[in-house]
């Protein structure tokens, strides 16, 4: 059987998107470094929050490892119970992380800067920038890690409220998922596996480098000189002590490596970024593409340490996932 041809303006839509990443790499390797490193102080809660963490996520793998996977949305009576459904899970999702983010806010003192949010209005809109250009650049590697799975191991993504749009692509549902999907699940889920895992995680491999620890009780004359310029980032000679510095100025620059043989700050990215793509288990190929995806989310957040960037470019991923949906809805080319 000859393969359905494609229809010509779904295709330009895809190969604007992929042009447009293709452009953004281009561009993004001619900078060096990509995106600078902005300091801050370790973030101030403990290990609880992240072990909350880690419990929201070893629900869904319990229930792929057992075998109760989601509720197929065959047995769905109709939009409405479709809508209904996600309503339920995003207002679970609001509550967890409301919660859990208002304990820690509390228990720990957060200040907003600690939270990852902007103090000046030009910060907020440098964050929209970092984040539309993150979206940008994740959407060629992501969209062609999930294509080529689907292809080769013949599996689509089974997410439900991708199918249940695929089944039901009116307007009332499509208005729920983008309620869910492009507003809740980044919010919640950039603010618990960025925010609370990698900061955490961001402080713990600081303590066992003893780099912080170094920069508040030595003074620059007191370390080698290697270690002054490259593992600890203390001003040259001649500057004042570590304790006399600005909070900014302390701990200006990272230690080049980090646990391991890893460069610093990477054991987080990549622990909170598996442990991300864990929570996506049952949806097929999805977990693989996501962890890319997440990747470049916690490598976004280790050089800025503000979670705006990566809330838009979360939404932003999302947003075009759920157009792609519908207009691939609206052309007649949804996958049966």
């Amino acid at each position: 059987m000859p393969p359905e041809p494609i229809d010509p303006f779904f295709a330009l839509f895809i190969g604007s998107l992929a042009s447009a990443s293709l452009a953004t790499w281009f561009a993004l390797g001619r900078r060096r470094p990509i995106l600078a490193y902005e300091p801050r102080r370790p973030v101030p809660w403990s290990f609880v929050a992240p072990v909350v963490i880690l419990l929201i996520v070893l629900m869904p793998v319990w229930s792929f490892v057992t075998g109760n996977e989601p509720r197929p949305v065959d047995e769905f009576a109709g939009p409405l119970e479709m809508s209904n459904q996600i309503l339920s899970v995003a207002a679970i999702q609001v509550l967890v992380f409301g919660t859990l983010l208002t304990l820690v806010i509390v228990f720990s003192s957060a200040t907003q800067r600690d939270m990852g949010l902007p103090e000046f209005a030009h910060e907020f809109g440098r964050d929209i920038k970092i984040g539309a250009v993150t979206w940008l650049a994740a959407l060629l590697p992501v969209y062609t890690i999930q294509s080529l799975l689907a292809t080769t191991v013949s599996e689509e993504s089974s997410h439900p409220l991708i199918k249940m749009v695929q089944r039901e692509p009116n307007g009332p549902l499509l208005f729920v998922a983008f309620i869910s999907a492009v507003i809740v699940a980044p919010i919640c889920e950039e603010c618990g596996f960025r925010l609370l895992l990698q900061g955490w995680l961001e402080k713990f491999e600081d303590s066992r480098l003893g780099w912080r620890m170094r920069r508040l009780h030595e003074s620059p004359h007191d370390l080698p000189p290697e270690s002054a310029d490259e593992s600890t980032g203390a001003p040259p000679d001649g500057a004042s002590a570590a304790t006399e510095l600005t909070d900014d100025e302390q701990f200006a620059q990272p230690p080049r490596r980090g646990l391991g043989v890893l460069p610093h700050g990477w054991i987080p990215i990549l622990a909170s970024s598996l442990l991300f793509a864990l929570a996506h288990l049952g949806y097929g190929p999805d977990p693989v593409a996501l962890f890319v995806l997440a990747v470049m989310l916690g490598y976004v957040y280790q050089r800025t340490h503000r979670i705006i960037p990566c809330i838009v470019t979360h939404m932003l991923f999302n947003l075009t996932t759920l157009a792609i949906l519908a207009l691939a809805a609206a052309r007649g080319a949804m996958p049966e």
